[in-house]
């Protein structure tokens, strides 16, 4: 999913995420309001290291030890990570400070969900709609990325005989309630990492990481 370029696109991408949401909370949309619950998600769209100025020398020495570099214009372009195409970044979605930066390296896009009961004085949960700012392609990936499938995907497992008990054909597992003492705890915004996703067969064999190895 590429990050919203129209008013539409954030409304689904919003919808997506509140669905995903809604699932992983057993439905209980009283404990996602109370907790002030969102989700986190990568998009599609990142900027490249040849749309770049060398940083200006007056500030040479502050920016040293972080190598600054400062996008062309003050503004960042961001491309489609599968076309390579440049992409419209819906601007009211993104924050103020996300078109420019003095950060380093190449930029992300990330995203998060709206809030059905805002908080108006936080800087960061004062949100009714879908929200998004850029954030280094270094970080750590270990938030969400909403996938859109042009065909359900499946695969299938080969070396079993005809008559095997094991399923021999898979496809992506649904999303996982998680644990109601976990949903619970106000402002526990990594809710959602409590589990990876899984494939389910046919006759309900599952193949999934392990609890203890994630293997």
């Amino acid at each position: 999913m590429a990050h919203p370029q129209t008013e539409e696109e954030a409304l689904y991408m919003d919808k997506t995420l509140w669905d995903y949401m809604m699932k992983k909370a057993s439905n209980d949309l009283d404990a996602l309001v109370t907790g002030n619950k969102y989700q986190e998600i990568y998009v599609g769209g990142e900027s490249r290291l040849e749309d770049y100025n060398e940083t200006i020398p007056d500030l040479a020495d502050n920016l040293k030890k972080r190598n600054g570099l400062y996008p062309k214009d003050g503004y960042y372009k961001f491309y489609h990570p599968v076309t390579k195409e440049e992409m419209q970044p819906l601007k009211p979605t993104l924050m103020p400070h996300s078109l420019q930066s003095i950060y380093p390296i190449k930029q992300c896009l990330i995203c998060f969900s709206s809030l059905k009961k805002p908080l108006l004085k936080d800087i960061w949960k004062n949100k009714t709609t879908t929200w998004c700012h850029q954030e280094l392609c270094t970080r750590s990936r270990s938030v969400a990325c909403p996938c859109v499938f042009n065909r359900e995907p499946t695969f299938n497992v080969r070396g079993l005989c005809s008559d095997a008990v094991m399923d021999t054909s898979y496809k992506l597992n649904d999303h996982q309630p998680m644990d109601p003492e976990l949903l619970n705890t106000i402002f526990n915004n990594n809710w959602g990492d409590d589990d990876t996703r899984s494939y389910v067969g046919p006759k309900g064999w599952i193949i999934a990481r392990g609890s203890i190895d994630k293997l």
